[in-house]
């Protein structure tokens, strides 16, 4: 009886390497799909807001110079993120343009001498549920009067402070 127990555990083994293997690849396949990658066209929802690009000009440009940038771009709205601007000593600016797309901003934004930096402006989820099984069990979040919030089928915790 003991040599029959001695030849189990290998075959225990490798039957658990296998089925270990085999749902590391079901994960990975799942991953894949449920993330198409960025620029196929194939997400739902682009990953930028068309026509929108975060400028960042060198220092010593006016909100002036800024302003004729912003026309000769077909940009129609213009808003200047003032503290990040004062804090840096250069100006930061959102262009929308309803007439050019992001790719022909950025494009144009290139050849300006006055620009440093663009890019687009990137759609970002800043709240997601905790990767803890036990999240929701956790009793210190109802002493925060917490609610749930179904957004795009994922579950977040926001704190209401009312």
């Amino acid at each position: 009886m003991i040599r029959h127990g001695n030849r189990l555990w290998p075959a225990l083994f490798v039957t658990m390497l296998l089925l270990a293997g085999l749902a590391v690849a079901a994960i990975q396949a799942r991953d894949s799909q449920a993330a198409p990658a960025q620029g196929t066209g194939s997400s739902v929802e682009a990953q930028y807001a068309e026509g929108e690009v975060l400028v960042k000009l060198k220092p010593g440009t006016t909100l002036g110079r800024a302003a004729v940038l912003a026309a000769e771009l077909d940009a129609e709205n213009v808003h200047e993120f003032r503290l990040l601007s004062a804090a840096h000593q250069r100006p930061y600016l959102l262009l929308r343009s309803a007439r050019r797309s992001t790719r022909e901003l950025l494009a144009a934004l290139q050849s300006r001498p006055e620009v440093e930096s663009a890019s687009p402006n990137y759609r970002r989820r800043l709240l997601r549920q905790p990767n803890d099984p036990k999240y929701d069990q956790d009793k210190s979040l109802s002493s925060l009067n917490t609610i749930n919030v179904h957004r795009d089928d994922i579950l977040s915790k926001f704190i209401n402070l009312n």
